[in-house]
């Protein structure tokens, strides 16, 4: 695999540390987590076999965001330090690191850009056995960091178009023996239409990617598009494309011969009002044709999306969306990793070279009171992974309750309940998980809780099946 150009990253950090002191404004954010957690099966050992562990966690956190004459930032670390007493085949101290960086700076005014991205996370190694979090010991699990450095460069053409040239280049990198890491190189040009065209625009865009993993695989591809979109009135508009897409697998698709040829998109946006957008579309690939589907509504209170899409994908994607900082809420507000709630069980395959033809379905609501919030999440998708000759069916749903029972005090409770079907193999693996919690403010910028956990995991082989109890006690502090 090859190395990155180190001296070129030396010359962008040093231009972004210029350029961050000459940010305006910094939002500074500070916080401390300390929690103990007895589980009575902190292996989640099968019936029998469990062992009962009490786990102590350390977690330190740090966000700065500033935005000045040539530079955006929000930068948010998190270290996960796991104390125990060194049993169940785990080191007494363990730390794990979370990382959501992103920076861009502007080297030249108005016409060229550097953005900058850093992650970290804890990620599944083999989504076939489910992770809990960091207080299970596990050996599913694997540090994962990544970053990314991308300048482009864009020139307007006056009112008719805009251009933008852009190279691309990250690095995905785990601390798994048994894993591979990879790196990507991109380039992308795309031309865009201007003001002067009104109720049509158009985008021209081509680009070409290498994939490379740590064991000399690699995957190429490249793709030529032309994409029109037509104002027919208010509320509808009509949607084409047409494209030429060439791809070089390592590993053969099995369910495919042909890679390469003709992709053509026809489909309408409907805006009945300002909160609704629905997007359908009918794309046709290699893969075959497929419904696309994008709805988006928001309401005072509430807000409702759902998706439907089929796209062909890897095992290094899905481990980067999991810890990527365009990790964002049903509302569009970035989540910090640091900040989520470490329930490692993401459909995510095997970290090796893998290709994925996936059909995804996608439903989230989440309503908003004063005192309460309901959230609701479900993910369904049909997966056929094309080296292992592996399809899967996955349904991940999730319901939470928050409720304020006074300005300082507010109970939670959730239930999450995910179930993997193995096609092939006819078998089948349900996880049910049920969470139940209080929380007061104890100060002005001090928080306790107390958290009720129960998780039952059932297969149909009998070889993971087990059960877990679970009590935590938390104290946050902000400084």
């Amino acid at each position: 695999m090859k190395k990155f150009n180190y001296p070129l990253v030396v010359v962008c950090t040093v231009s972004l540390y210029s350029a961050v002191l000459q940010a305006a404004e910094w939002d500074v954010s500070k916080s401390v987590n300390l929690s103990a957690t007895h589980s009575d099966n902190v292996a989640l050992a099968n019936n029998n076999a469990e062992e009962s562990d009490l786990v102590f966690q350390l977690r330190p956190s740090l966000g700065i965001s500033g935005e000045g004459s040539r530079l955006q930032l929000d930068f948010n670390y998190s270290l996960g330090a796991v104390f125990t007493d060194g049993d169940n085949g785990r080191d007494e101290i363990e730390d794990f690191h979370f990382l959501n960086a992103a920076a861009t700076l502007e080297a030249i005014e108005d016409n060229l850009f550097v953005d900058f991205e850093a992650d970290a996370g804890v990620t599944s190694v083999n989504s076939n056995n489910f992770v809990q979090d960091l207080y299970t010991s596990s050996n599913n699990r694997t540090q994962t960091y990544s970053y990314k450095i991308s300048p482009y460069y864009r020139y307007h053409l006056g009112a008719v178009a805009d251009a933008e040239f852009r190279y691309s280049y990250d690095s995905l990198e785990n601390d798994k023996a048994n894993t591979s890491d990879s790196e990507t190189q991109q380039w992308d040009f795309s031309l865009t239409s201007g003001r002067q065209f009104r109720g049509f625009n158009w985008v021209l865009s081509a680009n070409q990617s290498e994939l490379e993993y740590s064991n000399n695989a690699k995957d190429e591809s490249s793709e030529v598009n032309a994409d029109f979109q037509f104002r027919i009135n208010r509320q509808f508009t009509a949607d084409f494309g047409i494209g030429y897409e060439e791809n070089e697998y390592n590993n053969a698709l099995r369910q495919y011969s042909n890679t390469d040829g003709e992709t053509w998109t026809v489909g309408t946006t409907w805006t009945p009002h300002p909160r609704m957008t629905m997007k359908l579309a009918y794309v046709d690939r290699f893969t075959g044709g497929n419904w696309d589907m994008d709805l988006k509504y928001r309401h005072r209170k509430s807000v409702l999306t759902a998706s439907y899409s089929t796209s062909v994908t890897n095992s290094r994607n899905e481990q980067l969306d999991t810890i990527s900082t365009t990790s964002t809420d049903i509302s569009g507000d970035t989540i910090f990793i640091g900040d989520q709630d470490l329930l490692l069980n993401q459909l995510v395959p095997t970290l090796a070279v893998e290709n994925i033809v996936q059909s995804q379905f996608k439903l989230a609501y989440e309503y908003s009171s004063r005192r309460t919030t309901v959230k609701f999440n479900t993910t369904y998708s049909e997966r056929d992974y094309q080296t292992q000759s592996l399809s899967t069916e996955d349904l991940n749903t999730k319901v939470s309750l928050k409720r304020k029972l006074t300005p300082l005090t507010a109970v939670n409770t959730s239930v999450n309940w995910v179930n993997r079907k193995d096609v092939s193999a006819q078998s089948d693996e349900e996880l049910v998980t049920i969470n139940l919690g209080v929380s007061t403010e104890i100060g002005k910028n001090s928080d306790f809780s107390v958290d009720l956990q129960r998780s039952e995991n059932e297969d149909s082989t009998g070889t993971n099946d087990y059960d877990e109890n679970r009590v935590t006690a938390s104290l946050a502090m902000t400084f």
